[in-house]
């Protein structure tokens, strides 16, 4: 359940992200010990790396100073998210094309499917499997997808 600050909140934030030619990920607003935990998750092209991160962290918390849209403490985060982070958008499974992913779902026959991503379309991927089949899994069946991180 999101939180009723989060739409206000990426009206404020998304500009700045973009202006370092980065884009807004997630947002998400918690209490956490008396305080609101604002979590911003941030992505560029080639990576983001921590001078960025905490470029923005400056950025974003002086906006918000400023506007006093937040009337109580909070703690402000921004990192990024991570290779293992689910993929939900769009651009998320575009960008994970040719990579190796895991699915999960209550869909029988869905859940614990790990293919290479190898088609993305509005409505449905296409995995390659182990064996050389090709799956197509519609995107309304996927609870959560993620890169499969080998060592």
């Amino acid at each position: 359940m999101s939180h009723p600050l989060e739409g206000s909140l990426v009206e404020i934030i998304k500009p700045l992200v973009e202006g370092a030619d980065a884009e807004l990920v997630q947002l998400s607003c918690r209490p956490s010990g008396g305080r609101l935990h604002l979590e911003i998750l941030v992505d560029r092209t080639g990576g983001i790396n921590l001078d960025v991160c905490a470029d923005l962290n400056r950025k974003i918390g002086d906006v918000l100073e400023a506007s006093g849209t937040l009337d109580q403490a909070y703690v402000l985060e921004v990192s990024s998210p991570g290779l293992d982070r689910p993929l939900s958008s769009d651009r998320d499974f575009e960008k994970a094309l040719g990579s190796v992913l895991e699915i999960f779902s209550d869909t029988p026959g869905v859940s614990g499917v790990t293919g290479t991503l190898q088609v993305v379309e509005a409505d449905s991927i296409q995995l390659g499997l182990e064996s050389g089949e090709v799956i197509r899994i519609k995107r309304s069946d996927i609870g959560k997808a993620r890169r499969k991180i080998t060592f």
